[in-house]
């Protein structure tokens, strides 16, 4: 335990040291995040120095710590260096791919490659899960463990760069997460494990004094990533030296917050017909800032949720049960939800579906059931007033199902609505079911997309339907933007206000040491 604080404080030294210099080499190569005038707040580049900080503290403090003999050495096996090693190889390629988004802004697939390459080469160096043992139950995983390996890295990964879109979030996540790690390895003996998590932890601090609202410096995708990649590494060594439950969901209760935005990003996007990829503005730091949350408020609220589930990680470690973890992800999950503050509108998608899939299945013939499910994802746009003349209009021309979904993320706005009426329509009768996808476009910008299936029939012919709709939301095209110019005057309000707010914050900074 001893290693684990020493690391966290000549880490937290080295970094404080290190970002300056590190903020003027980025500006000097230009890795420097440039300002726009659509989605950034800030006024002038701001340097991307996470990795360039965090990868050489990660793994020099470790090895200081090995070579003057601070009772680490004593404690290591060859397996074990062999696997640091490897993990400080991976990163490294991880750091590239980074580097690289960071300077040249790669495709997403090349980006995913060089995730894939990285985790390949922890793989070759052992890391693994043969099996699992959950709840008295022993799982095998065989030739699955390797896919087991592959999905928990591009997760944990992922996560936390989603998670990095507002000064200090990231960072903020990082610190918590690492010192639960760093505990965690502690207690289990793992002394490299737990010097590397406390030296993250230690970079993460001193990074965050420049990082902190409002930012000097960014994380970067180099950053962002290798938190993610070092802790889902970590993490894997945790549940090899014991694969029991608590060892297991331990690290996973400790990754709950990245995890939960992660999870609610994909049923968002699936169970509205857009791909996970597809950009929005609905992760949790997106959220907190449309309900009027300050930065400050909103990293003290993200560290609290962190050190919930994070402490219920480490309490099943200690006392070997695995409930207490699943209690802490649990009662942060009904949080977040029953009091609005992150993925109440995903719950609304998926009790739906759900509700959908049990009325069409116990149902078995009702003429006149109709299923109008709207959920209101982000915004406050007055959406319903196109969505009652669309639904109309479906009902006059027995239209089976009809949905709009509307994602204008520039704008913070987010609306899905389905409607689905029985009309006779039997969907294995591919001779007369047809279906389209029509682009909803205002200003030669597209703002969404409307997906109709429906029968043809002598009364309503396919080709008669789809001219009338596109009539009608041609029709509908003032309405729509008419609604979208109120949600920009509400959002250049909201934007205004940060600004200002983060000027006089800058302002207040800059002449705190004239004053003293």
């Amino acid at each position: 335990m001893i290693d684990a604080f020493i690391a966290l404080a000549i880490a937290t030294v080295a970094s404080i040291v290190i970002c300056p210099l590190a903020a003027k080499f980025a500006t000097m190569v230009n890795l420097v995040d440039q300002p726009d005038s659509h989605r950034k707040l800030h006024k002038t580049p701001i340097p991307l120095i996470g990795g360039l900080t965090l990868l050489p503290i990660c793994f020099a403090v470790p090895l200081v710590l090995y070579l003057v003999h601070f009772g680490i050495v004593k404690k290591i096996e060859f397996e074990d260096t062999r696997q640091v090693v490897g993990l400080a190889i991976a990163t490294c390629i991880l750091f590239v791919v980074g580097l690289l988004d960071d300077r040249f802004k790669i495709r997403g697939r090349q980006k995913l490659l060089g995730q894939l390459v990285a985790i390949t080469v922890l793989i070759v160096f052992n890391y693994h899960f043969d099996k699992i043992s959950l709840f008295s139950t022993e799982i095998s995983l065989g030739v699955f463990s390797i896919l087991f390996v592959y999905a928990w890295m591009l997760g944990t990964t992922n996560s936390i760069n989603l998670l990095d879109g507002a000064d200090g979030f990231a960072s903020t996540i990082g610190i918590v997460l690492s010192l639960a790690v760093a505990a965690m390895s502690a207690i289990l003996g793992n002394t490299w494990d737990a010097v590397i998590a406390a030296s993250l932890a230690g970079s993460l601090i001193g990074f965050l004094r420049l990082n902190f609202p409002p930012a000097k410096v960014f994380l970067g995708d180099s950053g962002s990533m290798l938190i993610g990649f070092i802790l889902g590494a970590l993490a894997i060594r945790l549940t090899c030296k014991e694969a029991t439950a608590y060892t297991f969901l331990g690290p996973v209760a400790i990754l709950a917050i990245p995890f939960i935005d992660t999870v609610a990003a994909i049923i968002r996007r699936r169970l509205t017909g857009r791909s996970i990829y597809e950009t929005d503005r609905g992760h949790l730091h997106h959220e907190l800032k449309r309900k009027g949350i300050s930065n400050h408020k909103m990293l003290f609220y993200v560290a609290v949720l962190c050190t919930v589930t994070a402490f219920g990680g480490v309490l099943s470690l200690v006392t070997e049960e695995s409930e207490y973890a699943i209690i802490s992800v649990v009662a942060v999950v009904i949080f977040l939800v029953v009091s609005r503050m992150f993925g109440f509108a995903e719950f609304r998608l998926l009790s739906g579906k759900i509700a959908s899939a049990s009325k069409s299945f116990l149902v078995i013939s009702n003429a006149s059931r109709v299923q109008n499910n709207e959920v209101r994802i982000q915004g406050e746009g007055n959406w319903q007033v196109i969505w009652n003349e669309l639904r109309n209009f479906a009902a006059s021309n027995q239209i089976h199902r009809l949905t709009l979904d509307l994602n204008i993320p520039w704008l913070h706005e987010s609306f899905h609505a389905t409607l689905k009426q029985e009309t006779g329509l039997d969907e294995t009768d591919e001779q007369s079911t047809w279906w389209s996808e029509i682009p909803v476009m205002v200003d030669d910008r597209i703002v969404g997309r409307l997906d109709i299936l429906s029968n043809h029939t002598e009364e309503f012919p396919a080709y008669d339907v789809i001219n009338r709709l596109l009539a009608k939301i041609d029709e509908l095209r003032g309405e729509f933007r008419a609604t979208l110019q109120a949600c920009a005057v509400a959002e250049q309000s909201s934007t205004d206000a940060l600004v200002t707010t983060k000027q006089e914050n800058t302002s207040a900074q800059q002449e705190t040491p004239a004053q003293l």
